[in-house]
């Protein structure tokens, strides 16, 4: 396991890296970019970029860098976020003090802010809504929001904002296929492939895209569970059929010190399974030369919150007290996580409102959230790891392939891109069904809740039965 704030960067007034192990590059008199070196640096005539992969050569531009999978950032003049804002921006301060960094926790320790009250697990998400941060004064950028360098001006970038491709979906579907599958051959070319392949459709898609580009890679499932659970079951049997050595990871002795690193490395803003899985030792199979694979943001049309916040998914948005009473009911807020929560996704929604746009507000709200948000607080964690963690689904060509506007015929297909890019690569993939032996909603909960009292997490599932018992 790597160091505190790998993987992260900064860009301050100070010529003095904020870490010990960071390289410092000087970007104008007065500003500079400290970076762990394990992040890739491109330098262009006019801008610099930066990520966790090799990106692009000396004459990268920002058209180049939407079409690249990964985390990465465009870090000066302006500072902008790839499609997922995978690598996400933070900011205090503004002109010469201004500060910028991808990891809040180490934006905190520059500028000295303190933590505020907020517990991720104190709600249903778990991870902190975007612009908030977790740290009093640390704001967040909203995926398609941009900062100025110099002035310290916050301002929507229109070249990342959420658009449909206008694409039929059959076009669309033929567009994935040959994404994903550029996209593997090219991080084939960085080390070995190691593919996490559960029951769902997204780890499916990515399987068939491996299995169309004949590469060589190896399959893993990560469970909690009995070796018997749905997901090893299902990605043991798709593995052997298609002769592709599959790796079963169960939970092994608590490191609890590894969890507290993870917290103190993402500021506590993401409180996702990975975490688990890291305090159980399921990520010591992989070694600095393994490529991890891993899906997550394929089902955007799929309107996969619909369940959540049901209605129609207009571009219009619920006035302020339906929205916040949708919110409260979706993310079973509790009185502490509502004076955090709700001003956050207020604020957000306010901007929203501000940018014209054609898609349902529930796709933004995935897109803004569950991407950036959930997603991108994973990745954070996973730059704890030796082996490097790649995002196929942060481009803007995935992105607006996969997004729908609410009058397009085939919007209520849900996953139909999926299923026809499968189809293309692998139609005998469609046959194993997904997803199978699925729990009923309530079901579920209190199974999640029983899980989350084995695992001595008393304080979650105190608050999950309290919200319960008020729905």
């Amino acid at each position: 396991m790597r160091q505190l704030h790998a993987r992260q960067f900064a860009v301050t007034s100070s010529e003095s890296p904020p870490v010990r192990f960071y390289t410092t590059l000087e970007l104008a008199p007065d500003r500079y970019l400290h970076h762990d070196p394990a992040l890739h640096l491109v330098r262009t005539a006019d801008e610099v970029f930066i990520g966790d992969l090799p990106l692009f050569g000396d004459d990268t531009t920002l058209a180049d860098a939407r079409k690249a999978g990964g985390r990465w950032a465009l870090v000066w003049p302006v500072a902008k976020q790839s499609a997922m804002a995978l690598l996400s921006l933070y900011w205090a301060g503004s002109g010469d003090e201004l500060v910028v960094s991808s990891s809040s926790s180490l934006l905190a320790q520059i500028v000295g802010a303190t933590r505020t009250d907020l517990r991720v697990s104190d709600y249903r998400p778990n991870w902190i809504s975007a612009p908030s941060s977790g740290y009093e004064g640390v704001r967040r950028l909203i995926r398609d929001q941009m900062i100025d360098m110099r002035s310290g001006e916050v301002a929507a970038d229109p070249s990342n904002q959420l658009r449909p491709s206008g694409d039929s979906i059959d076009e669309r579907a033929a567009t994935l296929e040959q994404s994903l599958r550029s996209q593997l051959r090219q991080a084939s070319r960085l080390g070995n492939l190691k593919l996490a392949l559960t029951a769902g459709y997204d780890s499916r898609t990515l399987f068939a895209a491996a299995l169309a580009e004949n590469l060589e890679f190896e399959t893993y499932t990560q469970s909690e569970n009995s070796p018997e659970g749905g997901d090893i079951t299902t990605a043991a049997a798709l593995s052997k059929q298609a002769g592709v050595r599959h790796h079963a990871i169960g939970p092994g002795t608590v490191n609890r010190s590894a969890a507290e690193l993870w917290d103190a490395h993402t500021g506590g803003a993401v409180r996702d399974a990975d975490r688990r899985f890291l305090r159980r030792g399921m990520f010591d199979l992989f070694d600095q030369d393994d490529i991890l694979i891993r899906g997550g943001m394929f089902e955007i049309g799929a309107e996969p919150w619909e369940s959540l916040f049901p209605g129609v998914n207009s571009p219009e948005f619920p006035e302020s007290q339906d929205f916040e009473r949708l919110v409260s009911r979706a993310y079973r807020l509790l009185p502490l996580s509502k004076s955090f929560v709700l001003p956050a996704l207020q604020e957000w929604r306010s901007y929203r409102l501000t940018i014209p746009s054609s898609i349902g507000w529930r796709d933004h709200l995935y897109t803004d959230q569950r991407g950036s948000g959930w997603l991108g607080g994973i990745e954070q964690g996973l730059g704890l790891l030796e082996p490097r963690s790649l995002q196929l689904a942060d481009t803007s060509e995935v992105i607006d392939m996969m997004t729908w506007e609410p009058e397009d015929p085939d919007h209520a297909s849900g996953r139909e891109i999926q299923k026809r890019a499968l189809a293309l690569m692998d139609e005998s993939l469609l046959n194993v069904p997904f997803n199978p032996s699925k729990s009923s909603s309530r079901a579920g909960e209190i199974a999640s809740i029983l899980a989350d009292l084995a695992r001595g997490e008393l304080r979650i599932a105190r608050a999950a039965v309290q919200s319960r018992l008020r729905a």
